[in-house]
């Protein structure tokens, strides 16, 4: 399937309605969508506590893509291509460490924490070290939160830094600790994945546990006197009462059930030492990147769920939870406590997912359309998808017309 395919299905998609069957099907879309999305747009990658120490690092993939985050001798965060400049090969493994450099496994060309190359094993005296650093990638931190882009045409970030910092630098996020690093392999699109998050009409009958402490913020009565109050308490702190709002990015709070102090089995604190005290009127802050993740900060604990492709039917989906440093398992917190709800909602949308994707295969799928309201941001995921691939698109066949001339 060429780029001319690619965008004849693109255009062949109907207004309020769901993709064209290859669009989550095939392995020459699942590339493409490497190309276009994931290489191109912001990737929340991970918290800054995880990157503790001078040398700490986090290694990971972003598609096909390894990447390395690392705590440099100063104190900054930076980000690279994991792939030593001498003949590719992959630096550091998968997972998290400590390193006094960054050394290949290979050939032992080694690198600074700042990613300049400083042994060259085997090369001439005169060889340009200078040229043949590390290849930088971009990296934002907003209050205790780790963002990169593999391409200088992801977009500015500095709106949704200015409509986000104020929520989240509540929560202290430097002041915590992750727990637990669940990674789930869905037999589904990452485009299925990521619509199933986006709403909850299945909730009911999918996720009953979940249910007991959420309020569908997806659909939200704001005239029920439970919802006006708490809107009328943001109101009185100076947060906004609406979703910060763009085109790839949404942050807002919303209130939880009446009565219920967090989103846990039982509605109370699964963790004893509170991130912060003045957010538990709050509700929760939920937070949004459009290709990947969904996140939710409450007093007690943060949890990140975000997708990554592994192939046309394959998803990698990554689930953190973070706590208070000074929370003690055991006696602060029950980790399989802390971990159940989610764990189970995550269990409950493989299912889901995964028969979506055998209809969605089957011979006899048509796109269908979406509810109005209940898959409101289903569709508005779905549309700024086919925004974003049309877009590359138009933009590379240009690059070759300009080319060609």
């Amino acid at each position: 399937m060429n780029s001319e395919n690619i965008y004849q299905l693109l255009l062949k998609r109907k207004p309020h309605y769901t993709l064209p069957q290859e669009l989550y099907t095939t392995d020459e879309v699942h590339d493409f969508d490497l190309q276009s999305i994931f290489y191109r747009h912001w990737i929340f990658a991970a918290f800054e506590v995880e990157l503790p120490n001078s040398g700490s690092y986090l290694s990971m993939m972003i598609g096909n893509t390894p990447i390395v985050l690392v705590r440099t001798r100063g104190g900054d965060i930076k980000g690279f291509f994991n792939t030593c400049r001498h003949r590719g090969a992959q630096i550091l493994a998968d997972g998290q460490g400590r390193c006094q450099r960054i050394v290949c496994p290979y050939h032992q060309w080694s690198y600074s924490l700042e990613g300049e190359l400083v042994g060259a094993t085997g090369m001439d005296e005169d060889f340009e070290r200078k040229s043949f650093g590390l290849r930088e990638i971009q990296v934002e931190r907003v209050a205790g939160t780790v963002y990169v882009a593999l391409s200088s045409d992801a977009p500015e970030f500095t709106p949704f830094r200015e409509a986000f910092e104020p929520l989240i630098s509540r929560y202290n996020l430097l002041d915590g600790k992750v727990v637990h690093h669940q990674k789930i392999v869905e037999n589904a699109n990452w485009k299925l994945a990521m619509e199933n998050a986006r709403e909850c009409a299945h909730c009911d009958v999918g996720h009953p546990e979940l249910c007991l402490s959420l309020v569908n913020g997806f659909t939200l009565d704001r005239n029920d006197p439970h919802n006006l109050a708490f809107y009328s308490e943001l109101a009185k702190r100076g947060i906004p009462t609406d979703h910060q709002e763009g085109k790839w990015y949404s942050a807002g709070h919303v209130p939880l059930q009446p009565g219920i102090k967090s989103m846990t089995m039982d509605g109370n604190y699964d963790v004893r030492k509170l991130l912060n005290d003045d957010v538990a009127a709050l509700g929760y802050l939920r937070w949004s990147l459009q290709s990947h993740c969904y996140n939710i900060a409450l007093p007690d604990y943060v949890f990140t769920f975000s997708v990554m492709p592994l192939n046309a039917k394959q998803t990698l989906v990554h689930s953190k939870w973070l706590v208070h440093k000074d929370a003690v398992e055991g006696e602060d917190y029950d980790i399989e406590k802390l971990r159940r709800l989610w764990e189970t909602t995550n269990n409950q949308d493989v299912y889901l997912t995964e028969i979506n994707q055998k209809g969605v295969g089957s011979a006899g799928y048509e796109p269908g359309p979406y509810m109005p309201e209940a898959e409101s941001w289903c569709e508005r995921f779905t549309d700024w998808y086919c925004d974003e691939a049309k877009s590359f698109l138009e933009k590379r066949a240009g690059s070759e017309l300009q080319a060609a001339e």
